[in-house]
């Protein structure tokens, strides 16, 4: 089956995650989008899990069926704290190993304080065997008015990639790291880009990355620029 198309913006995650394929005859049913969750609250301890993730797919002999997509969170918040964990994961795929993993979903966090850690924030695909793209992370603060957008992949290396699919294509931070490949069709204004953890930031023909502060490639990131594509740094750059 072929992968559904990206959807949705990463500044407000509203879509369901999207259904896995069937094996075609009924008998093994694709796993489930992940939900869609919007929170408003003045302050928030997290220590238990904010959760969209997609369902599994199913094997049965020879009949297998792929994963949901994760699915969508919204916190707009004061303060939020605590150690525990917020995700939009793509299941994986049925038992033989020949169906997709989903895709990961989107999460947006809009704070005035944060200080749960932002390792626990996760919208990876799955991976299992036909690993799903990385979903989008987006962070905003009080100040100044443009947020942090993360991809990343948990280290899972997937055949697809991550368009950019954003209202402002200007951003505090843009990261791409544990194997997260971005698809760079739009053009960006980023003040700080951080392509680490063989993460891939792709620019396409015709586009242009813009960096005012700092460009790191590290833990063999990779950038990759297409005929015509370009990343124009106005600051610093470091490479290990």
């Amino acid at each position: 089956a072929v992968s559904n198309p990206a959807y949705g913006l990463a500044e407000d995650p509203r879509q369901l995650g999207s259904g896995g394929a069937s094996d075609g005859a009924g008998t093994a049913v694709g796993g489930n989008g992940g939900g869609r969750m919007t929170l408003t609250v003045n302050s928030l301890v997290l220590n238990g899990q904010v959760l969209a993730n997609g369902d599994p797919g199913f094997g049965f002999s020879l009949r297998t069926s792929g994963a949901g997509s994760g699915g969508a969170i919204r916190i707009d918040v004061g303060t939020l704290s605590g150690s525990g964990a917020i995700q939009a994961i793509g299941g994986v795929g049925g038992t033989n190993g020949t169906a997709g993993d989903g895709g990961g979903g989107r999460i947006a966090i809009y704070y005035t304080t944060l200080s749960l850690p932002t390792a626990n924030i996760t919208a990876r695909g799955g991976i299992l065997s036909r690993v799903g793209a990385a979903g989008t992370i987006y962070l905003k603060g009080p100040a100044p008015d443009i947020g942090d957008l993360i991809i990343d992949n948990g280290n899972g290396a997937s055949g697809q990639v991550t368009p950019l699919r954003v209202v402002s294509t200007t951003l505090r931070n843009l990261t791409v790291s544990g194997l997260g490949v971005l698809d760079t069709s739009l053009g960006a204004v980023v003040q700080n880009l951080f392509v680490t953890s063989r993460g891939v930031l792709h620019v396409v023909t015709g586009v242009q990355v813009r960096v005012l502060q700092l460009l790191s490639v590290t833990g063999a990131g990779e950038v990759r620029l297409s005929s015509g594509g370009e990343v124009l740094c106005e600051g610093s750059i470091y490479s290990d």
